[in-house]
């Protein structure tokens, strides 16, 4: 995405936030268990993105409007910005 996002553009990552539900790897061939902000943070700036913003989620609703009880899982939102300046 740093690649082909255009100076002073914004890469957008939505995903889960770390977690131990093993049983997601199985039933929906999750490779990662999550990530937590400083991997992103590492990640983005290894990019050349200057990190803007870490925003937390909520756990996951059933049908019934409650939390679901299979898995305790919060979602984030990660936001980074590609340099004006930069030549990536």
């Amino acid at each position: 995405m740093a690649r082909i996002v255009k100076p002073g553009g914004i890469v957008t990552v939505i995903d889960l936030q770390s977690h131990n539900e093993e049983w997601m790897r199985e039933e929906l061939a999750d490779a990662w268990l999550g990530f937590d902000e400083s991997t992103l943070e590492r990640w983005f700036k290894k990019a050349s993105l200057k990190p803007i913003r870490w925003l937390e989620g909520l756990p996951p609703i059933g049908e019934d409007g409650k939390t679901t009880a299979r898995a305790k899982l919060k979602s984030f939102i990660y936001y980074g910005r590609k340099e004006r300046n930069s030549s990536k």
